[in-house]
């Protein structure tokens, strides 16, 4: 649960009263972003802000983070700056060198327990390029130091392979939609199972449909009858008597005409 201190305000105004050095050593802030809700193996994005009170870039930086190794899988670092070292629970990460705006660095956990889990913040050093030679980068203020994952469990989706696309997972109690062809596509005897029991899903009118989060309880199955459509083919023009052709062409389907010269046609 995150919460907000009184005690901070008092601490950042009595730093800005502290010699120039001081002051430097703490002009640079983290912060976790705040709780989120995702589901077991839903690759999941924590947007780590990076700033400064006084300054307007930094070179160097050494964070570390900590996690359940047994709710959550690390899978990487957005910002190719950084040397990102996974020990299994705790992931360090580190740059210097050429100077970087200050923003977020995106970090990805997926899931694979259900249940709360915190990812923390654990230490956060920060400079500028200019102190390289100086000194040792110095401790960033923490502002926010952990983020809540509320992970709910999360079912798999079994959809016909042709003339339908969605997620592979449903994550349990939340609406999971998928998506027909129309525009290419005939379809017949939709039904989906969840499961195992047939659910009825929300026609959404626009070639997608929904089930309802209450419903979304078991694993999900879609079938149906797909079948591509069909398109008149015309040949136009004073040479059209030279094309032989089928009438049909097929969604998918290579199509095939060929070319015939006609013999009453002089040649040179």
């Amino acid at each position: 649960m995150k919460k907000t201190v009184s005690l901070l305000l008092a601490l950042v105004l009595a730093a800005s009263l502290l010699p120039g050095a001081a002051l430097a050593a703490g002009s640079y802030t983290a912060a976790m972003p705040m709780d989120q809700s995702t589901s077991v193996g839903e690759e999941t994005a924590l947007r780590l802000v990076i700033g400064s009170a006084d300054s307007t870039d930094y070179a160097a930086a050494y964070l570390v983070l900590s996690y359940d190794a047994a709710r959550l899988a690390f899978t990487g670092c957005s910002d190719a700056s950084y040397a990102v070292n996974d020990a299994v629970g705790t992931v360090t990460l580190a740059r210097y060198g050429a100077s970087a705006s200050f923003g977020t660095v995106t970090l990805t956990f997926r899931p694979i327990a259900a249940g709360d889990t915190t990812v923390r913040l654990t230490a956060a050093n920060i400079d500028a390029k200019g102190n390289a030679n100086v000194q040792d980068a110095p401790p960033a203020r923490i502002l926010d130091a952990e983020t809540v994952l509320h992970v709910a469990e999360s079912y798999t989706v079994t959809l016909p392979d042709t003339g339908f696309t969605g997620r592979k997972t449903a994550p349990a109690g939340r609406d999971y939609t998928f998506a027909t062809d129309p525009a290419h596509y005939d379809y017949a005897d939709l039904t989906v199972t969840v499961g195992g029991t047939a659910v009825t899903p929300r026609n959404n009118g626009d070639g997608t449909y929904t089930i309802p989060g209450s419903a979304v309880t078991g694993n999900i199955t879609v079938t149906a009858a797909v079948m591509p459509k069909s398109y008149t083919v015309t040949v136009e023009g004073a040479g059209k008597d030279d094309v032989q052709y089928g009438a049909k062409a097929t969604y998918g389907k290579d199509y095939v005409f060929r070319l015939v010269r006609d013999t009453a046609i002089p040649t040179r």
